[in-house]
């Protein structure tokens, strides 16, 4: 055998292990310490798969060869989505049983159902962490971007990437490459300015970019700031006059940060020439279409003359999620918890203005009062209860409350994608099974009004 060959290993040895695995964990105690006997939760199969030697040229090692922390396996996307699917149904399964547990007295039913959820949040969790990748896995390529567009630019300007090792679902950061690059072209092009204009301005020489990931509850935030020239609210509202694509009326109305979010109108821009370095490619209308459909917000705050910074929060997971049982007349839907900010009690004086302009105090001034009931083309409210429940979110950049007849709860859903002709509807970002058989439409609340 010539030096540096490995010898065959025979894997016999390995499909023994794994078709006698239920019977090696039989002595295992239950997750409720009852002491008896059971086979493994499926949480369980996963560790110990993951335990198992792995060699980039596909050889296993000597099935009692230790495991070190290091050790990875190679699988195909493809199988970790099936994954997930399957860990979907099982929550969806899991509700109906715990609907039918509820209705019925037996011996042990409920603590079989204890141990059920014990055992599919720990299979649930090790499947989303296989699907988690790191930020930094498409930062790679941004310092050279940057240096190339500055150089073709003639700016100076200085990159700063941080939270590189934030992971996210693989499905939405396989997506955010394409998105992030033209917010990253915008900065260089039309935030960052020219030296001499920087110097004049009292600004150091070279532009200074940063991306920030980092976490927030269930959502991982994405943001791109710069310290150029940012964007002024009153021009961007009257170039979308003059353009056509707001009327004077509802242009006096709007606040800086919906002028703002202006620039995500497709089509919509206050630069007459395309550039080298940007111009073309995706807009910020499909960036923002891109995050709302992972049920995220795009939010963007500038101040002329000290610079812009787009906001993306996206769900860390967005194929299991928490959701806000929301009910409007006969209807019931779902509010992922991640849209929401908080929750209120709105008395019946401030629902009834005279002049129908309804606003709700907050802390940080009256809150625009809307009805989730019109927002949805259902028929008129007929609850008139002293005191209706709203939750206060964010619709097209604007902080606002939304009325509801009442909330029903929470619940772990698993989202599937809606089909035509419903995936076209404004605002439904899919739907779910629920316990009872019944389904829940689970809304994109930014995109409603």
């Amino acid at each position: 055998m010539e030096h540096g060959e490995t010898a065959p290993r025979s894997v016999a040895g390995l499909i023994c292990r794994l078709t006698s695995y239920e019977g090696e964990e039989s002595g295992r105690q239950s997750p409720s310490g009852t002491g008896k006997a059971t086979g493994g939760t499926a949480g369980d199969a996963v560790a110990a798969m993951s335990t198992l030697p792995h060699r980039a040229g596909g050889d296993a090692g000597p099935v009692d060869e230790p495991a070190t922390s290091g050790q990875t396996v190679r699988i195909r996307s493809g199988l970790l989505d099936q994954l997930v699917t399957v860990t979907g149904d099982l929550v969806t399964i899991k509700h109906r049983l715990a609907a039918l547990a509820a209705t019925h007295e037996a011996s042990g039913l409920s603590e079989a159902m204890g141990d059920l959820s014990l055992a599919l949040r720990e299979l649930q969790d090790r499947v989303m962490q296989a699907r988690v990748m790191p930020f930094g896995g498409i930062t790679q390529v941004f310092p050279r971007l940057v240096r190339d567009l500055a150089r073709k630019s003639g700016k100076k300007i200085v990159l700063e990437i941080h939270g590189r090792e934030i992971e996210l679902d693989r499905a939405v950061l396989e997506e955010m490459g394409e998105p992030l690059v033209h917010i990253l072209r915008n900065a260089v092009d039309h935030g960052i300015e020219p030296t001499e204009v920087r110097v004049a301005a009292g600004k150091p020489e070279s532009g200074t970019i940063r991306v920030h990931a980092f976490r927030e509850k269930d959502c991982v935030v994405i943001s791109v700031e710069d310290d150029g020239r940012g964007m002024d609210p009153a021009q961007l509202v009257a170039s979308a006059v003059k353009k056509g694509f707001l009327r004077p009326d509802a242009a006096a109305g709007l606040a800086p940060s919906e002028a703002l979010m202006l620039t995500c109108i497709p089509g919509f821009s206050t630069t007459e020439k395309v550039t080298e370095v940007s111009g073309r490619g995706v807009g910020m209308d499909a960036v923002n279409a891109l995050i709302r459909s992972f049920g995220g917000t795009l939010a963007i705050d500038s101040v002329p003359g000290q610079g812009s910074r787009i906001i993306l929060k996206i769900p860390r997971n967005i194929a299991i999620i928490n959701v806000l049982l929301v009910a409007c007349g006969q209807l019931t839907v779902g509010v992922p918890l991640s849209r929401i900010h908080h929750l209120v009690e709105v008395p019946v004086e401030q629902r009834t203005r005279p002049d129908g302009h309804l606003t709700l105090p907050g802390e940080e001034g009256d809150l625009p009062l809307l009805d989730l009931n019109e927002l949805l083309g259902l028929a008129p409210r007929v609850n008139d209860s002293a005191v209706l429940p709203a939750l206060v979110t964010e619709i097209r950049g604007r902080t606002v409350a939304l009325l509801v007849d009442r909330f029903a709860g929470q619940k772990e859903v698993f989202i599937r994608p809606l089909g035509r002709p419903l995936a076209s509807l404004r605002g439904l970002a899919g739907s779910a099974l629920l316990g009872d058989g019944n389904s829940l439409f689970i809304l994109d609340v930014s995109a409603l009004a």
